[in-house]
């Protein structure tokens, strides 16, 4: 493994102590990484810390309840402000979960690592995370991936139970142009029928919609997604 001579500071928000200790080990036995690792037990212990030294990685661990998720997402908006050169990280449940949060949240996303890879996998991820760095003065925004503008407004007033008719006039659009938003969504987030996109439609329930910007925003081009590709088989 590559020899880290530069000491990291890695926070992670995670309030199973094994996970914790796993990527202690990770990080410094396996990746030869020498780093000091800060644990929290989730984001309010984080909030209520005096004093943050300047992390170089923030990983936040979301479980699969809307409680977690939204707080997910509320940590990632604070840390983007108040430290905008910390690479943040997802650590999640499942590959499913890793897909949602990562077309909805309105943070740009560093990387994502999920609790079912294998050990093989999640060395890489953390590898390939770990040799990134930064150049003097530069922050780690990037350009938004996900949803377009406009697939997000459509979840978002289904989420809040319009009907497609009921949206197709909100948005100035037809509803079969709607209904062709609505089957991209799907698509992306992975999901089969409106019960899927209802849960999908939860996570945008915590943001802001800039109402103005309805009609007028326009689709935007998908970047390369940050997902690892599907996985085949298990160690």
């Amino acid at each position: 493994m590559e020899n880290h001579t530069t000491k990291r500071h890695v926070a992670i928000i995670e309030n199973c102590a094994l996970t914790v200790e796993g990527f202690r080990q990770l990080l410094q036995k396996r990746l030869n990484c020498p780093c000091q690792l800060y644990a929290f037990r989730d984001s309010e212990h984080w909030f209520a810390h005096p004093a943050h030294p300047a992390y170089d990685f923030a990983i936040y661990s979301v479980a699969d309840t809307r409680d977690s998720r939204q707080q997910c997402i509320q940590f990632f908006t604070h840390l983007a402000k108040a430290a905008p050169r910390t690479f943040r990280v997802l650590l999640t449940e499942n590959a499913h979960q890793a897909r949602l949060i990562h077309h909805l949240s309105p943070i740009f996303l560093h990387g994502m690592l999920i609790k079912t890879m294998t050990t093989k996998e999640l060395l890489l991820q953390a590898k390939t995370l770990l040799s990134r760095k930064l150049k003097p003065g530069s922050s780690v925004e990037a350009d938004a991936v996900g949803l377009s503008p406009t697939e997000r407004t459509l979840l978002y007033y289904m989420g809040t139970g319009l009907s497609i008719a009921e949206i197709a006039v909100r948005m100035e659009r037809n509803a079969k142009t709607i209904r062709t938003h609505k089957f991209n969504v799907m698509t992306k987030l992975g999901v089969s029928n409106d019960t899927g996109l209802l849960c999908a439609a939860d996570i945008l329930c915590y943001q802001p919609l800039h109402t103005p910007l309805v009609t007028t925003l326009k689709d935007k081009r998908q970047s390369r997604s940050l997902l690892p590709a599907p996985l085949a088989c298990r160690e």
